[in-house]
């Protein structure tokens, strides 16, 4: 029923249910585990869907103060990744050619890195020329951005429209 009532929309009513029945298993022996697997799918209501607004500010790692409020004249890919993450780096020369192709159109992509060494990113987004804002707070899984929108894997990502509503996410190879 929570997968029912969130993928159709209805976060309130997942959200209410899934506290009925922390609240009905409060007893039960294995309580602990329990509430922590509902938490989990908890934080899965926090993350975006299309139609969803991402409200996102942060100073890059090149001092840069990014607001995705502010780039409602661009389409922007908002990727969460990391160096360490093998699908991820699999993907990056997608997002690369992606970007080469049509930044000159409008098209933007914000980067929201899982690292915890900033010398292995800033290696990285070097080596592959990546010419867009990284955030980066060095605290990997506990990344505050991540935290904020549910993030539980990646890569993840999310197209925002000029509109500054997401219009698709988990967008893979040519997609």
């Amino acid at each position: 029923l929570f997968r029912v009532y969130s993928e159709s929309g209805k976060k309130e009513a997942a959200r209410s249910f899934m506290e009925q029945a922390k609240t009905d298993l409060s007893g039960h022996p294995q309580s602990p585990q329990i509430m922590q697997f509902f938490d989990g799918m908890l934080g899965q209501l926090a993350m975006p869907g299309v139609g969803d607004a991402m409200e996102i500010q942060f100073t890059s790692t090149t001092g840069e103060e990014i607001d995705l409020a502010k780039m409602n004249d661009k389409v922007v890919l908002v990727d969460f990744w990391a160096t360490w993450c093998g699908p991820c780096v699999a993907e990056m020369p997608h997002i690369i050619s992606t970007y080469e192709k049509y930044k000159e159109a409008g098209f933007e992509v914000v980067g929201i890195s899982l690292d915890s060494d900033q010398a292995a990113l800033d290696q990285f987004v070097a080596e592959y020329k990546m010419d867009w804002p990284q955030y980066f707070d060095g605290k990997g899984w506990e990344n505050e951005i991540a935290g904020k929108f549910g993030i539980t894997g990646i890569p993840a990502t999310f197209l925002i429209g000029k509109d500054g509503k997401v219009a698709a996410t988990n967008l893979r190879g040519n997609a």
